[in-house]
C-alpha cells in the first residue's frame, strides 16, 4: 500500500473571503455615517428644516409688527386710542387719548387710516392703539404765549412761558442798565404776554 501523506484538518484551512467582508462592513459604516452627517448639515435634501416665519423676517430680527389689513385693529369699544403730535420747531409733544366707542370698534388698519389720514400707527395692542404725526410748526403753547426776559444784558423776547422750555424769538436793543429796578426785577422773573401786539406795547413802555 502506498503511504498516505499527513491529513490536513478542515478547520485549519485559510478563508480568503474574510478580509473582503471586513472591508465591506467598514465601507458601509463610513457611508452611513457620511450620509447622516450630510442630512444633519442640510447638504443632502430630505433633512429636517426650520418652519418659515409666517410673519416674515424683519430688518432688526424678530417678527413684523405691521398690522394686517383685513384684521380688526380696534378690537373693542374699550380699546384706547392714543394720539401724539410732535412739533418740529420746538420739539414739544402733545398727547391725548380716548376710547374707541361703538363708532370705531372693529376698524381695520386701512379703515382707521381713512378715519385719521394725518396720523400713522406707531404701536398696537389688544387694548391700545398708538397713533402719531409730525407737525412742522410750533406747539400751541409756543405760538400763543410770549415771555419778556433778559439775555446778555438786554431785553429778550421768548416763545412760551417760564417752565415750558423757552425758545428765544429775538434779542432787542434795550439795555437793562437803563431800566428801573422794578422793571429789571420783573424781567428777571419773566413777563408773560399773549401775542406779539402785547409785546410791542410793553417794549414801547420800557423805553418811554
Amino acid at each position: 500500500m502506498r503511504g498516505r501523506g499527513p491529513r490536513t484538518q478542515r478547520g485549519s484551512r485559510s478563508m480568503p473571503w474574510m478580509p473582503l467582508i471586513g472591508a465591506a462592513l467598514v465601507i458601509a459604516v463610513l457611508f452611513a455615517t457620511g450620509f447622516m452627517l450630510g442630512v444633519g448639515l442640510g447638504l443632502i435634501p430630505g433633512g429636517p428644516s426650520a418652519a418659515p416665519d409666517p410673519l416674515g423676517p424683519t430688518p432688526g430680527g424678530g417678527h413684523s409688527t405691521a398690522p394686517v389689513a383685513e384684521t380688526p385693529l380696534v378690537t373693542s369699544e374699550l380699546t384706547s386710542l392714543e394720539f401724539t403730535i410732535t412739533y418740529s420747531q420746538c420739539g414739544c409733544s402733545a398727547r391725548e387719548s380716548r376710547l374707541a366707542g361703538v363708532e370705531l370698534a372693529g376698524l381695520t388698519a386701512e379703515q382707521l387710516a381713512a378715519s385719521y389720514p394725518e396720523y400713522a400707527v406707531q404701536e398696537f395692542r389688544a387694548d391700545r392703539v398708538s397713533l402719531y404725526r409730525i407737525d412742522p410748526g410750533m406747539c400751541p403753547e409756543m405760538t400763543t404765549y410770549r415771555t419778556l426776559g433778559i439775555r446778555d444784558g438786554r431785553v429778550a423776547v421768548f416763545f412760551g412761558r417760564p417752565g415750558t422750555g423757552l425758545i428765544i424769538q429775538r434779542l432787542t436793543t434795550i439795555e437793562i442798565e437803563g431800566l428801573t429796578a422794578a422793571d429789571r426785577e420783573r424781567l428777571a422773573a419773566g413777563i408773560v404776554l399773549t401775542g406779539d401786539a402785547s409785546v410791542e406795547r410793553l417794549l414801547e413802555g420800557l423805553t418811554d
